[in-house]
């Protein structure tokens, strides 16, 4: 794994397949409670925390 633009040698370029990147992203979802814990709302601050990275995903 590593960051930048695909490297290619030249008779890799000659070949009849495909190159190219394919993106990776990280991001934060929505809570999902344990079912062991019954119904306990999500803390506000993890709440706020999850819904910040999803709305700057």
């Amino acid at each position: 794994v590593r960051t930048g633009p695909p490297i290619d040698d030249d008779e890799d370029l000659a070949a009849d397949t495909w190159a190219g990147l394919i993106p990776v992203h990280v991001g934060v979802g929505i809570p999902e409670p344990d079912e062991l814990t019954g119904d306990r709302r999500v803390p506000a601050h993890v709440a706020d925390w999850s819904r910040k990275g999803v709305e700057e995903g």
